[in-house]
């Protein structure tokens, strides 16, 4: 391990809170996010410095709480050889906007990157119980891994640092996301289908140009909605007149806008939970741009065709390859349309623009004609 900071840091009283996995959608109202909270709060105020980490939203939303509450902390960060610990120490302070002089690191190697991956999980649980003199236990597991850790650790905690803990047995909210057929609203199954639509979903990190600290912060300041749903991130990008590129998925990394010509109608069909990602492959929130026009602009069909054709493809043509998946077909039935890089929806006029949202209820005030999949309110 490598320690990069203040040693007074380091060498005085540190603090830890503990929380088992939780939601990947969490709200301010949500008991583990309340608690954890008002216990960097209450350690704080007690003199200690937090102990917290990075690649989860239960560690990551301590990093934000301890610099948003003007204490000290520690971060535990995974390190490999390729990496360069100065240019991760000044990532993350920035991202999270934290005060340089109040923020320590300790970094430990690993052989690849991987605490999203989970394959640093365990080495960094054993790192940040055994760096802090008091635990606080939130919301825990039973029987896993941190409870086990917690159990090993007797004089670390007390009466003082279990107050925040909480029974981990709560309701999950459960959000209906696919619409079937029969519940389509009579004023979509009447409209004359002629868009290309980029459908959006709820993102479990920060919106393209936002940081850390912003994100955890507006889920702090929620309630009972997910601020990064679906129909946020849509309702931003009408706010910024801007969708955004990524290369996520796309051969040869090429960042590009994807858009599927099929209807409303059509698509709903293919609305799938995706267990290996857990997340939906997209959510009934769109925005569609006339096909006449969209062409005019450069968005393209895909290219569907075996692997090795990749090759032969112009430089022009490889950001609209696809390949059509195992057995053929796969991806085909999304019949794909992409714009390369992000797409400035200024430039384009709000007639030739419309939105789709859920529910009637998701309807909000834009330039551009909204039509609901579904009439609930």
């Amino acid at each position: 391990m490598y320690y990069l900071g203040d040693d007074a840091i380091l060498k005085g009283e540190k603090a830890v809170i503990l929380n088992s996995r939780q939601s990947k959608t969490p709200v301010g109202s949500d008991p583990w996010i309340q608690n954890s909270y008002k216990a960097v709060e209450d350690a704080i105020s007690r003199g200690c410095a937090i102990v917290t980490s990075i690649g989860m939203n239960t560690w990551e939303f301590l990093v934000w709480a301890a610099g948003h509450l003007g204490g000290k902390q520690v971060i535990v960060a995974p390190l490999d050889e390729r990496e360069d610990q100065e240019e991760i120490r000044r990532d993350i302070i920035e991202d999270f906007e934290l005060d340089n002089s109040k923020t320590g690191f300790m970094f430990f190697k690993c052989k690849k990157r991987g605490l999203r991956g989970k394959t640093a999980w365990s080495e960094r649980d054993k790192i940040v119980v055994s760096l802090a003199n008091q635990i606080y236990p939130v919301c825990l597991r039973e029987e896993g891994n941190l409870e086990t850790l917690l159990r090993d650790n007797p004089a670390k905690f007390s009466d003082a640092t279990l107050r925040f803990n909480i029974n981990r047995d709560f309701p999950a909210r459960k959000a209906k996301v696919a619409v079937s057929r029969q519940e389509l609203s009579d004023e979509l199954k009447s409209f004359k289908w002629k868009h290309l639509t980029h459908y959006t979903r709820s993102t479990y990190t920060p919106w393209p140009g936002e940081s850390s600290a912003k994100f955890y912060q507006a889920i702090f300041e929620s309630d009972s909605e997910y601020p990064r749903s679906a129909l946020q991130t849509l309702k931003r990008i009408v706010e910024v007149k801007k969708i955004w590129s990524t290369y996520y998925h796309i051969r040869g990394g090429h960042k590009v806008v994807s858009f599927t010509e099929l209807s409303p109608r059509n698509a709903v069909s293919l609305i799938r939970w995706r267990p290996r990602y857990v997340r939906w492959n997209f959510e009934p929130y769109g925005i569609a741009i006339e096909k006449d026009y969209a062409l005019r602009i450069g968005i393209k069909p895909v290219i569907y065709d075996e692997p090795e054709k990749y090759y032969k493809l112009s430089d022009k043509e490889k950001p609209f390859y696809q390949n059509p998946g195992e057995m053929g077909g796969d991806w085909e039935p999304e019949r794909e349309w992409r714009h390369f890089g992000s797409l400035d929806l200024s430039q384009i006029p709000p007639e030739k623009v419309l939105l789709l949202v859920r529910n009637r209820s998701d309807i909000f005030d834009c330039p551009y004609k909204i039509i609901p999949f579904t009439e609930l309110s």
